[in-house]
């Protein structure tokens, strides 16, 4: 079952570590409860431009990017939340067992599946450990029982193989000292630029970064395909630019750790280089549909013209035509043509040609 609430936990309030958090911090925090993404197992796909625009104060400001990177980092010292932003996924860390998933077979089961589709190394270990702390329900139905078992099997091993390696301290998600992302501004609904396509996957809002997005979102996306939206590199720029305050730079094909690959090298499966394959494909598809209506416009601009110099002429017909010939619009152009010819007769009757 989807869910359609947030719980706020009376403890939060009265717990000295929460209660000594930041005011924005513990806002974030309420917000990303909040999202309709986040699933039973407690992870979302990362939407930074929708984080932000939750996050509007009363005068309509958001808190920049880089603000929201500061506070993500702050919480995940503080093992809050954590944040992949390679596969563009989040974790509110002890939110199964905060929200009582198990007390609920089908919920439980909800989450198990989740667990079975992290992609993040990252959030594979932390999630591991919040399993073992996850006490499975005594259910009457044989089959219910069976079929947790067996989920909570498949969770485990998934998680387990993913993180294999992989421990903490884990390095920060947004290291220190990066430049800050050009600030897009938030307008109000109908004073913005429609995009140029419906912006894909939950979206983007923003956050490697987003494409996207997100963004508005699409319940079709994956966890992690978020990722997918910004390009890393700005020395690239696209053939057909976007707008200036909304550039469309090719985004990688690959992920980080595949991209330096030769290209005649097969990747071995890999959930986010097929994530960022797919961005690249939209991408490719825009740039197309760009170059078409570039070359249209032209065309229709020419074809403007055209009528306009053909509406202004008062020699020629409607088609531009004038005794059967293509029009130049010059009302002398005929007398020219006459005495240049009678000048070309008369040195060929010198001559003795004519």
């Amino acid at each position: 079952m989807p869910r359609e609430f947030a719980k706020a936990w009376f403890s939060m309030f009265t717990d000295d570590d929460f209660a000594c958090q930041d005011s924005g911090d513990k806002w974030l925090y309420m917000v990303l409860l909040g999202q309709p993404a986040l699933n039973y197992a407690g992870v979302q796909p990362m939407n930074m431009r929708r984080w932000q625009r939750a996050m509007r104060d009363v005068s309509g400001t958001v808190p920049s990017e880089a603000e929201m990177h500061v506070r993500l980092n702050r919480m995940e010292r503080r093992r809050y939340v954590f944040v992949d932003p390679d596969t563009g996924e989040t974790l509110v860390r002890t939110f199964m067992r905060s929200d009582g998933v198990a007390r609920q077979p089908n919920v439980l089961k909800s989450a198990l599946r989740a667990l079975a589709h992290v992609e993040s190394p990252k959030l594979a270990s932390v999630l591991a450990s919040e399993l073992d702390q996850l006490v499975m329900p005594e259910v009457k139905s044989d089959k219910v029982a069976d079929d947790i078992a067996a989920l909570n099997g498949a969770a485990r091993t998934h998680l387990e193989g993913l993180a294999e390696g992989f421990a903490e301290p884990f390095p920060e998600p947004f290291p220190e000292g990066l430049p800050e992302p050009l600030a897009e501004g938030f307008q109000r609904p109908g004073e913005t630029e429609p995009f140029p396509e419906p912006f894909p996957e939950g979206l983007e809002e923003g956050s490697v970064v987003v494409q996207v997005g997100v963004v508005s979102t699409d319940p079709a996306l994956k966890v992690g395909e978020y990722a997918c939206a910004r390009d890393d590199d700005p020395t690239k720029t696209p053939s057909i630019p976007g707008s200036a305050t909304n550039p469309d730079h090719e985004p990688p094909s690959r992920c980080t750790e595949h991209r330096d690959l030769p290209a005649d090298v097969r990747v071995p499966p890999c959930g986010p280089c097929a994530n960022f394959r797919k961005a690249h494909e939209r991408w490719t598809e825009r740039q197309s549909r760009r170059a078409a209506e570039l070359r249209r416009a032209e065309l229709d601009a020419v074809a403007a013209a055209r009528k306009a110099e053909i509406d202004a002429c008062d020699l020629c017909d409607d088609t531009g035509y004038r005794n059967r010939r293509v029009c130049d619009h010059d009302p002398d152009s005929d007398e020219r043509n006459a005495r240049g010819a009678a000048e070309v007769r008369s040195v060929l009757a010198e001559k003795g040609i004519a």
